[in-house]
C-alpha cells in the first residue's frame, strides 16, 4: 500500500488521537496552575506565621531574616509566572492555513489536521516541561524558607 493511501487510512485515528493528547495537556496545565495556587497559599501562611513568631522581640527586618524572605519571594515569583497564562500556548489553527487545505478530502483534511494538532503539542510540551521545573523550584525554595524560619525562630 502507497504511504499517502496508508496515511488517509489512518487519518481518523491520528485526528482522535491528536485531540486527546490536546486535551490531556490542556488538563495538566490546569492540574499544574491547581497546584500553583496551593503552593501560593502554603508560602503565604507559613511565613505569616514562622515569621511573626521569629519577629517577635525585633524592630525592623533584621538581616538575618532575608535568608527565609528571599526564597520565600523566589517561590511566589516563580507561581505568579506559572499561573499567568504565557502567550506562546498554541491550542486552535490558523484558520487562513486552514482554507488552504480545505479543499483536500476529509481524510487527507484530518490527517493534515492531526499533523499541525501534533506540531503544536510537541511546542507546548516544552512549555509544559518547563513549567514543571519552574513549579520544582518553587517547591524547593518554598520549603528552605520554611526551614530558614524555623531555625530563626529563637
Amino acid at each position: 500500500m502507497p504511504p499517502q493511501q496508508e496515511l488517509s487510512d489512518n487519518s481518523e485515528f491520528m485526528f482522535d488521537e491528536a485531540l486527546r493528547r490536546r486535551d490531556r495537556m490542556r488538563d495538566s496545565i490546569s492540574e499544574l496552575r491547581s497546584r500553583t495556587g496551593l503552593l501560593i497559599s502554603a508560602a503565604s501562611i507559613a511565613t505569616a506565621f514562622l515569621g511573626s513568631v521569629a519577629a517577635k522581640g525585633h524592630h525592623g527586618i533584621p538581616g538575618k531574616f532575608y535568608w527565609a524572605i528571599a526564597p520565600f519571594i523566589l517561590s511566589i515569583v516563580l507561581s505568579m509566572l506559572l499561573v499567568v497564562p504565557l502567550p506562546r500556548w498554541r491550542f486552535s489553527f490558523d484558520l487562513g492555513a486552514l482554507a488552504s487545505v480545505s479543499s483536500a478530502s476529509g481524510k487527507d483534511f484530518k490527517a493534515y489536521v492531526a499533523t499541525q494538532l501534533e506540531t503544536a503539542s510537541a511546542a507546548n510540551q516544552k512549555l509544559l516541561n518547563g513549567m514543571y521545573i519552574a513549579f520544582g523550584v518553587a517547591a524547593v525554595a518554598l520549603a528552605f524558607s520554611i526551614v530558614a524560619w524555623i531555625y530563626l525562630i529563637e
